[in-house]
């Protein structure tokens, strides 16, 4: 068996990688990957345990596939040197010698990097076949995400992380209605202090309701199952509001209605800017807070 090196991937996987005979070649290849970063030299960051046949396997494999992505120019042929452990080094005809990854040029280095970047996008596989799922969404949520998609297009559903997949869906669900609400505290603030600050109106605050008013609008039209929500995002916005306003303008928190006075159409309508006379009596609209009305959004 081969185990993979500590720290590989920025966490310290060792013990928790396996290699077998029932690894995938893919897997396999991405992983010796990690070589061409290695500080040291250009040796697989792996430790033989065991003579394995299926890793020169793999290993042939990946130079046979890197090398029909090379370009007609390309300086350097690959080859895999098995040992203990095994190593790849490239070809320079011009020099009729052979070179580490980290004797050559930048330039082609470079090359090599991107070449390799697009067989391994090809394979659409994850880097990480092999980890525990619970494991991996702990320590490397990005490799995780990676994975989940490789088996979801791979159609392996036995393999997907279920429970941690369902809870992200939720969690995206949950951060696109905090949007909803960010987006609506931010107009309100604007329109509170239009109402509240007659002195200090001028094109620039009509521009940014009228830009919030249009980000909103395209958020929702993204967004359309969301509008079912507005009411206790709304009232829950303008709670937040209040604070934002009243810190904005240096004016008592006393002075802004306590709950929302405009309806969700006239927070969106381009026509409508509270009047400063609205601030006497708190005048609202005949919608309340608790029966707005969900915008029409097409």
């Amino acid at each position: 068996m081969m185990a993979l090196y500590p720290n590989l991937f920025g966490v310290n996987m060792d013990n928790m990688l396996q290699i077998t005979s029932a690894t995938p070649i893919w897997d396999i290849i991405e992983r010796f990957r990690g070589s061409f970063y290695s500080k040291h030299s250009n040796w697989i960051e792996y430790v033989l345990e065991e003579e394995l046949p299926f890793v020169e396997e793999a290993m042939n494999e990946f130079i046979k596939e890197l090398g029909e992505i090379q370009s007609k120019d390309a300086k350097w042929e690959a080859k895999i040197f098995i040992g203990h452990p095994p190593f790849i080094q490239f070809y320079d005809p011009e020099r009729e010698d052979w070179a580490n990854y980290y004797d050559m040029e930048e330039i082609d280095r470079r090359y090599i990097d991107r070449r390799i970047d697009q067989w391994l996008e090809s394979k659409n596989f994850s880097n990480v076949v092999g980890v525990d799922n619970n494991l991996l969404y702990d320590t490397d949520f990005h490799a995780w995400t990676n994975r989940q998609a490789a088996l979801l297009r791979a159609g392996d559903l036995a393999a997907i992380d279920r429970e941690n997949i369902a809870e992200e869906i939720e969690d995206i669900g949950k951060s696109l209605k905090r949007e909803l609400e960010s987006r609506l505290k931010v107009l309100f603030v604007h329109l509170l202090k239009w109402q509240y600050q007659p002195s200090h109106r001028g094109n620039g605050w009509r521009y940014s309701i009228e830009e919030q008013r249009a980000e909103l609008e395209d958020y929702l039209k993204d967004n359309q199952s969301l509008t079912s929500r507005l009411p206790e995002a709304m009232e829950r916005a303008y709670r937040y509001a209040i604070n934002g306003a009243t810190k904005e303008t240096g004016l008592s928190k006393d002075v802004f209605p306590p709950s929302c006075p405009w309806s969700f159409e006239q927070v969106m309508d381009n026509d409508f800017f509270p009047d400063e006379s609205e601030q006497n009596g708190h005048v609202a609209s005949s919608d309340t807070p608790d029966n707005k009305k969900a915008p029409a959004v097409s």
